[in-house]
């Protein structure tokens, strides 16, 4: 039975660049008309909606335990994300988020001439979902809204042996170093890091505010 979705019945119905008049509507600047005319029932009309996505070439949605139209759904269901953060206060380490059961910490940092490199540990809680570190994700800035200093972001350098290509499997935790470009000013009052978390289910996202004002940084 095709699936119908209910629509207004008064004038035009509007959404996202659509209107709908009859057994036509336009679209795009063009008139499109539908095979059979929207049903009148107790003052709502009917519209197919299958026929409907697929004159839209089907940029329509349809969503069955609602009976909407989505105007703009795209091909594919955008990877969920979900995030911590320190917010807007910069704190020292060691610092640890924890996003749906998977548990960063970031321990210390090392600044050399050719890197900048954090020390972590990423322990997955959950039950039954892996997940590997997004290394095209990872981004650095240095001395963020410090007086007299220009901010410098650095992103994770290619050589990452510790966390490259390496599925961390529900109740294991992963232990090493998070590479990065060497920055030019090693004078370091705060560290901005970010990292994300690719699982089965979703990305977790994680954004750590670190200060370094009192941070004795590793060099080996």
């Amino acid at each position: 039975m095709r699936k119908r979705v209910m629509g207004l019945l008064a004038g035009a119905l509007f959404f996202t660049g659509i209107i709908f008049t009859a057994s036509e509507f336009t679209a795009n600047a063009g008139i499109k008309a539908l095979a059979d005319k929207p049903a009148s029932m107790k003052g709502e009309s009917d519209l197919p909606a299958r026929e409907l996505a697929g004159a839209m070439g089907d940029r329509v949605g349809i969503d069955h335990g609602s009976r909407k139209l989505d105007a703009n759904p795209g091909k594919e269901e955008p990877d969920q994300r979900s995030g911590g953060s320190d917010g807007s206060q910069f704190k020292p380490l060691p610092l640890t988020h924890t996003v749906n059961d998977v548990e960063v910490t970031i321990h210390s940092i090392r600044v050399t001439e050719q890197n900048t490199d954090f020390e972590v540990t990423i322990k997955n809680n959950s039950d039954k979902e892996k997940v590997t570190l997004q290394l095209d994700e990872v981004k650095t800035e240095a001395n963020s809204g410090v007086a007299g200093k220009s901010a410098e972001a650095v992103e994770a350098a290619s050589d990452n042996p510790d966390f490259k290509g390496k599925a961390i499997r529900p109740t294991k935790e992963l232990h090493g170093w998070v590479r990065h470009q060497g920055l030019k000013d090693r004078d370091v009052a705060n560290l901005s890091f970010r990292l994300a978390l690719k699982g089965t289910k979703e990305t977790r996202t994680y954004h750590f505010l670190i200060d370094c004002t009192t941070l004795k940084f590793r060099t080996l």
